[in-house]
Parts: structure tokens; C-alpha cells; sequence
């Protein structure tokens, strides 16, 4: 069995334990549109090269209000509160845990009354699914930077506090990643959509990452419960009469035989919040988050030649949107 047929398989830990120059990451994320709100929560282990072994814990709140709310806690704590269990997906930090069916923790800020705690519950919809379209960019060295899916769509349910504000879920959709290697891309773009009006128990997962040399390496996932699974081999950022990449926006298409999915992922930079991240070298990395994105997508179908559109799918309010880069935003606000 393989990690595409196996949760706990595409979760295991890569890190041996001691070898420096590796991080390691596990992320939910969580939509929930009837109460306007995301969250995005982020286990963590760091070997730097240069430093000794840490762990970290960062949760992120968004609220679609107007003005926008939205808030980023992070706590790093000494190694040994990392840990994992060997019969089955379980990841702890601290007192805070992520396994295949549950997540829980909390933060709290030391300087004002912020905070987060969540204790969530989740069934799996979809087996795990590659963000890359060739197996081989798994296996080889390259890239440094491994990124997949192995709970790409979940219901969730449970509670979320933020600050004194208490949701109550009952039928939010949830993504699990894991992510792991020796260096970050240097530009990364992730776009994830459910709730589309179209087909409101679709999704759509898209990646790109890319480096200064120009070297690109992404992929992207379609999945519909009336049973059509796509896997694209190819993404790329398009910029006829459009944006392409900028901040707060991605224009893109994926490709795979016989299908392209073409569209665009936005978020408001106001609804976006920052977060720095230090890469195993030392050098800096900002992540620009968005919990609760738009997007507006095609599904097009090729035969003989011919294109078809085959679904539109629109998704409002109800998108999980990051873009990755060496230099932060202007209009972002970091809070980590």
C-alpha cells in the first residue's frame, strides 16, 4: 500500500530525528460560510542548520466583517514537545494534538486579550491526493519542498474560540496538508475551493511552486461526489488580458489528458494576514493566508481537437488562498 491509498502513510514523519537543515509542517484548514469564518492551524518542527530544534503551534482566526477580522497567534516550544505515534496519524505539540479524525489546542497572546481554541471533529471524504503531477518530484531530491494532501476534504465539526466569540460547527469543510524538506520554494501559490454554487460537494485543490532559476513544479485535484476524480500534471500562471500572479490574486490553468481547469483564486489584501517563516538556512520567508478567498473556476473537457466546458464552478467566501514569497506584501498585515 502507498501513501495515495493510506492517510496515516502520506502523514508519516520524514524527519529521522537528528539531521539538521529539515523542516516540517501539518496543516487544517477550516471554512466554515455560515458563520463567515476560517481558520487556518499549523503544527510544526524546525531542525535548523545553525540552531537547535524547535517546535511551533500557530493558529489563525478570519472573519468575514467588515472591517475585516483576523488574527494570527504562534507559540515555539523545545523540541520534545513534538511528538507522533507510531500506529496511526497523531501529531502532537505541546498539549495540542492533530490525528485523522480530531484537532485540538490553544494560544493565547502575552501582550493582549487575543486568543484561540479549537477541539474539532472530522470524517474524510477523498483519499489523500499528490499536489505534484509527476510521482517523481516525491521520490528524487528535487524539489526540496514536498507538498500533498493527505485529507484533501473533510466535514468538520466541533467548536472554535476566538478571543470571546464561540462557533459552533456543524457542517464546515476542513484540508489537511503535509509538508516537509531542506528549503522552501522561493514563490509558492495554493488555492483550495468546496462550497461551489454549482456543485456544493465539489472541490478543487491547485499548486505552483517556483524557484529564482525559473524551475516551476505544481499540480492540481478535482473531485466531484458524482464520482469524476481529475489529477492535473500541470499548472501555469496565465496573463492574457489578466493579472496572472499578483498580491491578493492568481489567474491560472492546470492541465492533464483530456482535461483544463482554468480560473482565478482572489482575496482582499485586508482579509489576508502574514506570517514569517524561517527556512532551515536561515534566509526568511513571508506566507500571505487567506481563510476565507474567492474563486471563480472552468471545467473544460478536450476531445479531437475540441474544447467543451464542462462545469463552471463558483465559490464565494469559502476558499483557503496562500501565496508564498522572499519578500512581504505591503498591504499585509504580519502578525507572526
Amino acid at each position: 500500500m502507498s501513501w495515495t491509498e493510506d492517510r496515516v502513510l502520506a502523514n508519516a514523519l520524514q524527519w529521522d530525528g537528528r539531521q539538521a537543515g529539515r523542516f516540517e509542517v501539518y496543516t487544517l484548514n477550516i471554512v466554515d460560510p455560515s458563520n463567515r469564518a476560517g481558520w487556518w492551524l499549523r503544527y510544526g518542527i524546525d531542525a535548523p542548520l545553525e540552531e537547535d530544534e524547535h517546535a511551533s503551534l500557530l493558529g489563525a482566526h478570519f472573519r468575514e466583517d467588515q472591517p475585516p477580522d483576523r488574527f494570527a497567534l504562534k507559540t515555539e516550544f523545545p523540541a520534545r514537545a513534538f511528538g507522533t505515534q507510531s500506529d496511526g496519524f497523531h501529531i502532537r505539540v505541546s498539549e495540542a494534538e492533530l490525528g485523522s479524525r480530531a484537532a485540538k489546542g490553544g494560544l493565547r497572546s502575552p501582550d493582549d486579550d487575543r486568543s484561540l481554541r479549537w477541539n474539532l471533529q472530522s470524517v474524510h471524504h477523498a483519499d489523500p491526493a499528490p499536489l505534484y503531477g509527476k510521482r517523481k518530484h516525491y521520490e528524487d531530491r528535487h524539489p526540496e519542498h514536498k507538498v500533498l494532501m493527505p485529507g484533501p476534504m473533510a466535514t468538520a465539526g466541533g467548536v472554535v474560540e476566538a478571543g470571546d466569540e464561540r462557533f459552533s460547527l456543524e457542517n464546515a469543510r476542513s484540508h489537511q496538508l503535509h509538508s516537509w524538506g531542506a528549503s522552501r520554494f522561493d514563490r509558492w501559490t495554493f488555492g483550495h475551493a468546496t462550497f461551489f454554487r454549482e456543485r456544493p460537494e465539489a472541490f478543487v485543490a491547485v499548486f505552483l511552486g517556483e524557484d529564482e532559476d525559473g524551475g516551476q513544479v505544481g499540480g492540481g485535484y478535482y473531485h466531484d461526489t458524482d464520482g469524476l476524480t481529475l489529477s492535473f500534471d500541470e499548472v501555469e500562471t496565465v496573463t492574457e488580458d489578466g493579472p496572472g500572479r499578483e498580491p491578493g490574486v492568481w489567474t491560472f490553468e492546470a492541465k492533464t489528458r483530456g482535461w483544463r481547469l482554468s480560473g482565478r483564486f482572489s482575496a482582499s489584501l485586508q482579509r489576508m494576514l502574514g506570517a514569517r517563516h524561517r527556512d532551515p538556512d536561515g534566509s526568511q520567508r513571508y506566507c500571505h493566508h487567506a481563510g476565507v478567498a474567492d474563486a471563480t473556476l472552468e471545467l473544460w473537457k478536450s476531445s479531437w481537437g475540441r474544447r467543451k466546458l464542462h462545469q463552471t464552478l463558483t465559490s464565494r467566501g469559502a476558499c483557503h488562498f496562500q501565496q508564498g514569497d522572499r519578500r512581504p506584501y505591503n498591504d499585509v498585515e504580519f502578525f507572526v
